[in-house]
């Protein structure tokens, strides 16, 4: 009894993380949409982007939210409690409060941070599909996952700067004039190239250091419950 009362008790304060996760970054975002509505400038990407940022980071929050309750996959308490903070840093912290102008390596960490969560939740979610897999095969799950996002990231950036004259792959400074045939820039690949190239590699960084320690350290696998005569689970 004392070992299933210390397991709950456990439990209960993983979720607490996430729940006080949850409420940092409901509370931040509801200020940042007061601060965009209210205080501050246009800056380089707009009034819309800074109000829509905050928005969508707890529209993502819910979907993340909506999906593990649909699929049955649920991740780590302490994992989905960083997820929550790292969309509140990455939406809120760099567009609406423009952190990413204001610290030029904040870009760079943000990428970094993200390779590495996004491997533990490959490798969470592989060992919560395919209990019997063995450690190797979780970590290489979590290192796929992670480069995989950090391409379809850097699509989304790409579209968002030719769609909606975004700066998110920085292509604008490199750009010294224009002409009537179009721009002038300081470098003949632009600054896009570099930028993007840069961010692939800081994400594939932070996803080895996951992929590495869940490959070295020691490893259980997990097993599904046997099945019960009638039970009809497959």
């Amino acid at each position: 009894m004392e070992k299933i009362a210390n397991k709950s008790r456990a439990a209960g304060m993983r979720q607490g993380k996430r729940n006080a996760a949850g409420i940092t970054v409901s509370a931040v975002c509801t200020a940042a949409v007061l601060y965009a509505l209210f205080f501050a400038d246009a800056g380089a990407d707009g009034y819309a982007v800074k109000l829509a940022a905050p928005l969508l980071c707890m529209a993502l929050i819910a979907a993340e939210e909506i999906a593990e309750r649909l699929s049955g996959v649920r991740l780590p308490d302490g994992l989905g409690a960083a997820i929550r903070l790292f969309l509140l840093a990455c939406l809120t912290g760099g567009k609406t409060l423009e952190l990413y102008t204001r610290l030029p390596v904040y870009d760079k960490l943000l990428h970094t941070a993200s390779g590495a969560l996004s491997a533990l939740a490959g490798s969470a979610i592989c060992r919560h599909v395919y209990p019997r897999s063995g450690a190797l095969t979780v970590a290489f799950a979590g290192l796929m996952t992670a480069l995989a996002l950090g391409y379809m990231w850097e699509l989304l950036e790409y579209f968002g700067d030719a769609l909606f004259g975004m700066n998110s792959q920085c292509w604008r400074d490199a750009v010294i004039g224009t002409t009537d045939g179009g721009w002038i820039v300081s470098d003949p690949r632009g600054s896009a190239l570099p930028d993007t190239m840069e961010d692939m590699t800081v994400n594939l960084l932070g996803a080895v250091v996951p992929f590495a320690v869940i490959s070295a350290l020691p490893y259980r696998r997990t097993y599904p419950p046997p099945r019960t005569a009638g039970s009809g689970r497959i």
